[in-house]
């Protein structure tokens, strides 16, 4: 069982960790790590925004794009992002933007990791509304840890059994967990790379 997780921090964003460290913790659980900084072209690129021109604004050469609108609004222009992570609560609008452009919905573990009472059965809503629409209307789904430093960080069995415990089937688990994010990173490398002519992001 693999697990490629797409949604790491490094003490070069606002994890508490080292890049050497994490990637020594979870070569220790037997999971695979890519950063979502902002670093640099070969990073993820993480962009909270309110307004559509904030995400313009925001916008520049990454492996893969991590989306995390905080309006309706933001969610329209999110979705409109070819290839994208999203980041939000999906809707039938959503969900059809989604996959004619080919946006994945995250499934993030950091919201239930540590929490209890409200905000625990929140974000368990939240899963349980975006299984739903992701699963009628084909919007492909990606299991991340969120992991700011390494005791964030899981191995494939634990991942694989929190997916289970969360609803998924054991398909959907392992596809979220390492068939969908690697079809991201590929898509990033040989955009990176020329060898496929980058999507423009046109918002309109």
């Amino acid at each position: 069982m693999q697990f490629l997780d797409l949604c790491v921090y490094s003490t070069d964003s606002d994890g508490r960790d080292s890049r050497p460290v994490l990637e020594a913790f979870a070569k220790v659980l037997g999971s695979d790590i890519r950063f979502c900084d902002g670093a640099g072209a070969s990073d993820g690129l993480e962009i909270v925004f309110n307004k559509e021109k904030g995400l313009k604004k925001q916008l520049k050469p990454a492996l893969y794009t991590v989306l995390e609108p905080c309006s309706e609004d933001a969610a329209s222009a999110a979705v409109k992002v070819k290839h994208a992570v999203i980041r939000t609560r999906l809707n039938p609008v959503l969900a059809r933007a989604m996959v004619d452009n080919r946006c994945s919905i995250e499934l993030s573990f950091a919201p239930l990791i540590g929490s209890s009472g409200v905000r625990r059965t929140r974000a368990l809503g939240l899963i349980r509304t975006n299984l739903k629409y992701a699963r009628k209307y084909g919007v492909q789904i990606l299991a991340t840890t969120g992991a700011k430093s390494s005791y964030g960080l899981r191995s494939p069995h634990q991942v694989y059994e929190l997916l289970l415990v969360l609803g998924l089937t054991e398909d959907e688990a392992r596809k979220s967990m390492f068939e969908t994010p690697s079809k991201i990173v590929q898509h990033g490398e040989l955009a990176a790379s020329g060898k496929i002519i980058s999507e423009t992001v046109r918002i309109v």
